[in-house]
């Protein structure tokens, strides 16, 4: 009976035993990918190359003008019917969408035994301008692709932009800012590097042609506007002519010179505004250990400043959302499962907001910038679209 009894509890220890060994360990990883803020545009700055694709969304909802042109190779952007008019961008499309739209509005390589077809006209009357053969044979699409609305009639084109320039077009917010900065302002020839006799910086004048010496701190009235060029093309040997971007100056003596670049006109030349100048050469008066003393106070206060900002804002987010969360909002990150209102701490405002109330819920989605949306359900994050 005995036997029995053990054989029976060996039994049963050994069933024990395979159906616990049967049993797995799983871990499942919370996904923790933060986004950053995404890059604004700033009116300081003309357009632009920028290495990550996505940094061109940022000329999204911004003005374009197409001044006069006459260009041999410009059929699409030559014609009467759309020059001389402002453009909205409404999208910018990346390679592998740009294969998308060609291959939806049938566009397809012609073999003309020419490589110079700026303009393609599709199917669906769609003009594609910039685009020559090179960027339809073999599938070399354009990294970069503008959809921009004609602001008068509200047709459409898409505009391939050079890889450092947007020409023929005129970027307008940039165009605006450099008219509310310097138009009708003195400006100074200046340059802290050489002195005077050792300048030998010459421009040719833009009335007369003539060679003129720029001395230095020289006085300059400055007047921002578009300026005609003319030139031929070395291949084809046709005259074309472009507006572009000019800073035209005009000296006490009539004398008017036209350069791209204010900051670099020439080799360490550039022309700053009299009240710049004025405090430069107030800085000269003093003792050059003063200056330096002056500068390393004043950047240790504003170091100090911007770490105290950044402790408390830190502290506050911290103390308000815990501390894991809280260190991602007060470095302007968020991540799925916050609050709408952890979301707006970090990102601030959004500049559109869509609300829908359903049987399931309140579902809303704010937008920042153009392509960058946030997507809360019952106000938690379920989604980030970039």
């Amino acid at each position: 009976m005995k036997v029995k009894i053990v054989i029976f509890i060996w039994c049963l220890f050994g069933l024990h035993f395979a159906l616990f060994s049967q049993v797995t360990i799983r871990e499942i990883k919370k996904n923790d990918t933060t986004v950053p803020k995404p890059v604004q545009y700033d009116s300081l700055k003309d357009y632009q190359f920028h290495d990550n694709l996505l940094d061109y969304k940022q000329y999204i909802g911004l003005e374009l003008f197409l001044p006069p042109i006459t260009n041999s190779k410009s059929n699409c952007l030559g014609s009467i019917e759309i020059i001389n008019r402002y453009y909205t961008v409404l999208n910018i499309y990346t390679r592998i969408q740009i294969k998308q739209i060609f291959d939806d509005l049938h566009v397809s390589y012609s073999n003309n035994g020419k490589n110079d077809k700026m303009y393609s006209n599709t199917s669906e009357g769609q003009l594609i301008c910039g685009i020559d053969n090179s960027d339809l044979y073999g599938g070399n699409y354009p990294d970069i692709l503008f959809l921009i609305k004609d602001n008068i009639t509200g047709d459409s084109i898409y505009f391939k932009p050079q890889k450092y320039t947007i020409s023929p077009f005129i970027l307008v917010p940039y165009f605006v800012k450099q008219k509310q900065l310097y138009d009708g302002k003195s400006v100074i020839a200046f340059n802290e590097k050489l002195p005077e006799y050792d300048w030998k910086y010459t421009f040719n004048d833009a009335a007369t042609s003539k060679e003129i010496k720029i001395t230095q701190n020289s006085k300059w009235i400055c007047e921002v506007n578009l300026l005609k060029e003319e030139y031929r093309r070395f291949i084809t040997d046709k005259s074309e002519t472009k507006y572009t971007l000019k800073y035209i100056l005009k000296d006490s003596l009539g004398k008017m010179i036209a350069i791209n670049n204010l900051e670099h006109a020439q080799s360490n030349l550039s022309f700053i505004l009299e009240d710049i100048f004025k405090e430069k050469e107030i800085e000269k008066k003093l003792k050059q250990n003063e200056i330096v003393e002056k500068r390393k106070n004043e950047e240790n206060k504003r170091r100090n400043e911007e770490r105290k900002e950044k402790e408390n804002r830190k502290a506050e987010c911290i103390n308000k959302y815990g501390q894991r969360k809280g260190e991602l909002i007060a470095e302007g990150k968020v991540r799925l499962g916050m609050t709408s209102e952890m979301c707006k701490t970090a990102w601030g405002e959004c500049f559109y907001r869509n609300k829908t109330t359903i049987a399931e819920g309140i579902f809303e989605v704010w937008y920042y910038g153009w392509g960058e949306s946030l997507h809360f359900e019952n106000g938690i994050l379920k989604r980030i679209e970039e």
